[in-house]
């Protein structure tokens, strides 16, 4: 006789990058502590635990985090440092900074040894996108971008940050080839300079143009970074300063922007004034940043992401140290330029691409580069499955369009209540809690995610016969 087959719940998480990777590796080791059956799904294009961020061969991109600060684990803060030393380098220093290709090598074991020690869970990976998601009965229905379609209990969301916006970029510049609207995208070939004589321009001066220069960058090749504030990205040092943090009751939280910034640069002073270093007190608001936003009301917090906002992240997103030298060494050789200001117009004449600045200047780019950082407004963001979400109101925006609404857990907050769940994490809780975007915040987003997943699942007691691709393609989602 043959028995009822068991219910094998089954999570989908879209996104195949660190956040979802981590996720998926949390899921594993939750439900095999549980003794719980459990299919996973990872759907994601690339390589498992790259996304933008690590998906780079490139030695030089290097973390801008100290490998001591980069564990997958919440609970094993030395977790990365020893991968690092039993594969990389036996002597490799804790305060370190990392090479990124070696941290998407690492994740991808962190998933593989999670899966292979939970006999309960099946790890399904699948090298393409989640293109659309629609209820079906108590279920989802998720199209992917092959063509299959898969039936599950749960989703994540793990898709990372939008790609740069090309907004601020004048008609002129969005016509020529020799603009790379994407620099982690595929290069156009007219947009590559010669190895001598080229000139090289980068729209914006943080972390991303910092990446870029040592990719363009090369003997005989002019570059030039144009931003709003004309500043080269800030240094870490190493080893990092301990951070201290603020001490804040709840009745002194800043309700305005002016006592925000009164909060901030007190703390800075009264750090540096004892002999500190002003990157201990900056970084010792990281773990009261959700809540100093959360007490902020939203016209408040409107007037910090148009006035306040970019000189914030300058302070909190710094580069490596060797790559700050680096940067200096071109400025003083003359081979990198900064420039403040936006750039006004623009006229391709076949040879390069002509561009006028602000100030008046006009610069003459074999290539132009976004360095701008990616859109987070979601609204404006073209990933097919946020499109569909949004349009399905199986998701809302952010506030102020940053990312999606969720609740503290991760999970969305729909524009109806007659779905089952989704969840979130990373640079889509951006509106919720500002900071969210480096592994110290996701990994922990990634335990509380899977554990409230895990919660959430209907019981395995409930037999439910599998649903196959063909059978669920039979009835599309369109």
């Amino acid at each position: 006789m043959i028995g009822t087959p068991e219910f094998r719940p089954t999570v989908v998480i879209a996104g195949g990058g660190a956040s979802g990777t981590l996720t998926a590796a949390q899921l594993c080791m939750q439900a095999a502590a549980l003794s719980r059956p459990l299919d996973v799904i990872l759907v994601g294009p690339g390589e498992v635990g790259r996304g933008v961020a690590y998906a780079t061969n490139d030695p030089r991109h290097r973390l801008n985090v100290p490998a001591a600060g980069m564990s997958a684990f919440p609970d094993d803060p030395s977790h990365f440092v020893r991968w690092m030393r039993r594969h990389v380098d036996a002597r490799f220093d804790e305060f370190g900074f990392a090479p990124r290709m070696h941290y998407g090598e690492y994740l991808e074991q962190v998933l593989g040894d999670a899966a292979w020690s939970a006999p309960s869970v099946h790890l399904d990976i699948r090298r393409t996108t989640v293109t659309g998601v629609r209820r079906h009965g108590r279920r989802w229905r998720l199209a992917l971008g092959d063509g299959a379609v898969l039936a599950c209990d749960a989703v994540v969301l793990a898709v990372g940050a939008g790609r740069p916006s090309v907004d601020w970029a004048p008609a002129g510049l969005r016509r020529s080839p020799r603009f790379v609207t994407d620099p982690w995208a595929p290069r156009h070939p007219r947009a590559t300079p010669a190895s001598r004589d080229g000139s090289v321009v980068f729209v914006g001066a943080g972390l991303t143009m910092a990446d870029m220069a040592m990719v363009w960058g090369r003997t005989g090749t002019r570059m030039h970074a144009v931003s709003r504030s004309g500043l080269p990205p800030l240094r870490h040092v190493s080893p990092p300063p301990p951070r201290i943090a603020p001490q804040l009751a709840d009745s002194e939280l800043p309700a305005t922007l002016a006592d925000l910034e009164r909060v901030v640069s007190e703390h800075v002073r009264t750090v540096t004034a004892s002999g500190g270093d002003w990157r201990s007190a900056v970084d010792g608001f990281r773990a009261l940043t959700p809540t100093l936003w959360s007490a902020l009301p939203e016209t408040e917090r409107a007037e910090f992401l148009a006035v306040a906002a970019r000189r914030w992240n300058r302070v909190r997103h710094r580069v490596e140290p060797s790559i700050a030298t680096w940067l200096n060494e071109r400025v003083e050789d003359g081979s990198l330029r900064w420039h403040t200001g936006t750039i006004e117009g623009a006229e391709d004449s076949g040879d390069a691409v002509r561009l006028h600045l602000s100030d008046g200047q006009a610069l003459a780019a074999t290539a132009v580069i976004n360095c701008t950082g990616p859109c987070h407004d979601v609204t404006r963001n073209d990933d097919p499955l946020l499109k569909n979400l949004l349009a399905h109101g199986i998701a809302k925006p952010g506030p102020h369009n940053l990312g999606v609404a969720c609740e503290q857990d991760g999970r969305l907050i729909s524009a109806t209540t007659t779905h089952p769940p989704v969840w979130t994490l990373g640079p889509l809780r951006l509106g919720q809690l500002l900071e969210t975007t480096a592994i110290p915040e996701i990994r922990e987003q990634a335990l509380a995610v899977a554990t409230s997943v895990l919660d959430a699942l209907p019981s395995a007691t409930v037999a439910r016969p599998p649903r196959t691709d063909a059978a669920l393609m039979a009835n599309t989602m369109h």
